[in-house]
């Protein structure tokens, strides 16, 4: 399958944007911005990051890696990729993790654009255990806004190391007596959250003041 982009046309008062390129663009967008809610900062890019500039860049790059973004945290490197191929196969993730270490890059993201094949899952997590790497994986559609400016969602953050060795003891409490949050949930996925690690969710009282809560991130996935 062949990676090229398909060109795009343009008219006099308006950029005419097939639907899937729109998304990439939103998506993209959307990683810099949690990229920075992790404490990472993205790269200057070289092109305009307007609507326009990006369709100037997509139309003109070679392959997927042309959109890559790199962020860093001091000497940390984290690196998100957008393949466009409609399915994530075993094959574009060993590009891609070839790739990522050609850069000497432990922990990145991979934004696909429709599904994941099981067998992709598999290889993905087995890679992560035997290579001590962080493979995170998003669907493109989980990234079409940030999930923390919406009006129902109460400000999460996550505790440092100190921090949280601080909230248990002023608690009175071990990890495994908070309440959970799970690795599924999106607010722990915006994060980068890990199992272990402990969240603060503030939240509003019916008497107008503010407390916070605390979670403990631990593996799993909601039930529907």
């Amino acid at each position: 399958m062949s990676l090229t982009p398909q060109p795009t046309t343009l008219n006099e008062t308006s950029i005419i944007m097939d639907e899937t390129i729109h998304r990439l663009y939103k998506a993209r967008c959307t990683t810099r911005t949690m990229m920075r809610a992790r404490g990472y900062t993205p790269m200057q890019e070289t092109w305009d990051q307007s609507v326009e500039g990006f369709l100037d860049m997509y139309t003109s790059m070679s392959n997927y890696t042309a959109l890559t973004v790199r962020a860093w945290k001091g000497e940390m490197l984290l690196l998100a990729f957008f393949p466009l191929d409609p399915k994530l196969r075993v094959t574009l993730v060993r590009d891609i993790t070839q790739y990522a270490r050609d850069c000497n890059c432990s922990h990145y993201i991979i934004v696909y654009a429709d599904a994941i094949t099981a067998f992709t899952k598999s290889f993905i997590a087995n890679y992560r255990a035997d290579n001590g790497v962080r493979i995170e994986t998003f669907a493109i559609n989980a990234l079409q806004y940030n999930v923390t400016q919406h009006q129902l969602v109460p400000p999460h953050r996550v505790l440092g190391a100190e921090e949280q060795t601080e909230v248990l003891k002023k608690l009175r409490a071990t990890t495994d007596q908070l309440a959970k949050i799970l690795t599924s949930d999106p607010l722990v996925k915006w994060y980068g959250a890990r199992p272990g690690q402990v969240m603060e969710i503030t939240r509003a009282s019916p008497d107008g003041f503010y407390y916070p809560f605390y979670r403990v991130v631990t593996k799993g996935t909601y039930k529907r």
